[in-house]
């Protein structure tokens, strides 16, 4: 275990996964074990296989919150968004934090029930009218709804609550998240001081990384560069992290940029699907078509082999519908 877990720090994945299978051969009861082991295959974009290990540590004590959330985070990402409802409602019997119950509400939009979700949000504002997470997702509830004002008003509640809090925490994460709020508002110099003192308590790749998305939005390109190369550098062998990297230049329309951290992640794991797509699309929109085409091909095939045929693929976007649209699906 001690050996795995070293393995995780260092990002060495694969063998993190063979010791961690090598201890549970012989302890099927250690239920953390199992909990920290899903946790690694859902960093290692395995959610099947993170939700059978999960499911054995939630197994083994139902009533620890821990294991009902991490499982339904994972079951989340594989759409069982019902299951993933009863586990945070499960969680937040045991749990005093906001957390599984705002995951609660993220659950019911997903299950489309926007009226549930919206009545159960302003509840949770009046029993928690101090948690910055709820006025958060009432913000998300009143945009999808088209209540400008009202979702106005939540933000700027969320805003409050979020620099109150780093202000009288001076935490890294408090900074971090108040920052985010101002990103969302579009106040670019506020969220750029956030992030900044944010990094200033802790060097974090997140904050790296957000902070070159302020540096972007206010047309700062080589100041942003810097960076995202300084927020990977933090975790050079971190696979989601260089890969949300690729995928927020690409967001940013920094092609060129983002085809230079897709290569850097499949150096690091070379095959699959999405991430072969996401390259392949990136290639695209710089008018490499030929190339682009291979990649889409090597990801049609990476989704047939190790997870489901392409036309059945979870994880579809416009990204992969302009490929589609442009080599046939």
């Amino acid at each position: 275990m001690s050996r795995a877990e070293d393995s995780v720090s260092a990002f060495e994945y694969d063998t993190a996964e063979e010791l961690y299978r090598e201890y549970l051969d012989t302890h099927q009861d250690d239920a953390a074990a199992w909990c920290s082991f899903g946790l690694l295959l859902s960093a290692m974009n395995n959610p099947t296989e993170a939700a059978n290990a999960l499911g054995n540590a939630f197994d083994l004590q139902p009533d620890n919150p821990l294991y009902a959330e991490k499982l339904g985070e994972v079951l989340a990402v594989l759409h069982s968004f019902e299951e993933a409802k009863a586990l945070f409602e499960r969680a937040s019997k045991n749990d005093k934090s906001i957390y599984p119950k705002v995951r609660t509400a993220d659950m019911l939009f997903l299950l489309n029930n926007e009226d549930k979700a919206a009545e159960y949000l302003e509840q949770l504002s009046v029993e928690y009218p101090t948690e910055p997470d709820v006025w958060n997702r009432l913000y998300l509830q009143y945009i999808r709804e088209g209540k400008t004002n009202e979702a106005s008003a939540a933000l700027d509640k969320e805003i409050s609550l979020r620099k109150n809090l780093a202000e009288k925490t001076n935490g890294s994460g408090e900074w971090f998240a108040y920052g985010m709020a101002c990103l969302e508002k579009c106040a670019y110099t506020d969220a750029e001081s956030a992030f900044r003192k944010s990094l200033l308590q802790e060097e974090t790749s997140d904050a790296h990384l957000s902070l070159a998305k302020v540096l972007v939005m206010s047309g700062r390109v080589e100041e942003a560069r810097n960076e995202f190369a300084a927020g990977v550098s933090i975790e050079p062998k971190n696979l989601s992290f260089v890969l949300e990297t690729a995928d927020t230049l690409s967001d940013l329309k920094l092609f060129e940029d983002a085809i230079t951290y897709y290569t850097k992640a499949l150096e690091l794991r070379n095959v699959r699907a999405d991430t072969w797509a996401s390259l392949a699309y990136a290639l695209f929109m710089t008018g490499k078509t030929e190339e682009a085409r291979a990649f889409f091909e090597m990801a049609k095939a990476s989704a047939a082999v190790r997870e489901l045929k392409w036309a059945d693929k979870l994880h579809k976007t416009e990204k992969t519908a302009v490929l589609d649209n442009a080599f046939g699906a």
